[in-house]
């Protein structure tokens, strides 16, 4: 298994310049507490910008797994630019939570992997909504997958474990995120009972006895959305993985 992790926690970002400030700080820092790659949430979409995220990147032995970063064709945009100053590096895949056939195949047509990632109180927000979307694309051989995030299938009343099990064959990766149910399930509460991994009720344990069983070898993508310091939160959440082996 690999293990990145989604940059929301060190910033939100509306424009490169910003990302310019932020990136050699958030790069050092997800490096330092042992992270192998990223899911960009901040936006980059200036060529110049792009060429310094891939020079950051490279300064810290990091790879771009994935992009969330504004709407999906910025995302295609992104992994588009870096992949031409890139040459050699894995595609990253594009996020997307809802699905417009349309802006899906300006990025099926440029061979850039789709990430269908079920959201509660987005347009997509369960597993089951997600799988005829992906089954329909890839019996056509285009590369959408399913990218769960284990807290988010639990707050949608699934379960995470038989979830992975069901579709291991299917994931493109794994948002790695624990919750507890203390705020409920509302959406003007829910995402408060979002915690560091090992802290909520979701079955984290099983889930990686499961992928170690299976031989996984793709990213587990943790992600923690609230945090008052970001590198401390991406600290405790990797040593709660190592001590589970990963």
């Amino acid at each position: 298994m690999k293990v990145g992790i989604q940059t929301i926690a060190w910033q939100v970002t509306t424009d490169e310049l910003s990302l310019n400030l932020l990136l050699p700080e958030m790069a050092r820092e997800i490096r330092a507490a042992g992270y192998q790659g990223i899911e960009l949430f901040q936006r980059a979409n200036d060529e110049t910008h792009i060429r310094f995220l891939r020079d950051q990147l490279e300064k810290n032995s990091l790879e771009l797994v994935g992009v969330s970063a504004g709407s999906f064709l910025d995302r295609v945009k992104l992994v588009k630019s870096y992949r031409a100053f890139a040459p050699g590096r894995p595609t990253p895949y594009v996020y997307t939570d809802e699905w417009a056939p349309e802006q899906a195949r300006r990025a099926i047509d440029e061979g850039i992997p789709i990430g269908v990632h079920p959201h509660m109180f987005k347009p997509i927000q369960t597993v089951a909504e997600a799988l005829p979307i992906i089954d329909a694309q890839r019996a056509m051989g285009h590369d959408v997958g399913l990218l769960p995030d284990t807290a988010h299938v639990q707050i949608a009343g699934e379960s995470p474990l038989d979830v992975l099990q069901k579709n291991f064959d299917r994931l493109t990766a794994i948002h790695i995120k624990d919750w507890s149910p203390e705020f409920g399930r509302s959406y003007q509460f829910y995402a408060e009972g979002f915690v560091p991994l090992g802290e909520g009720d979701v079955p984290l344990r099983e889930i990686i006895e499961y992928l170690r069983l299976k031989n996984y070898g793709g990213w587990l993508i943790v992600e923690v959305d609230v945090t008052e310091n970001a590198y401390d939160i991406a600290c405790k959440c990797r040593d709660w993985l190592r001590g589970e082996g990963v």
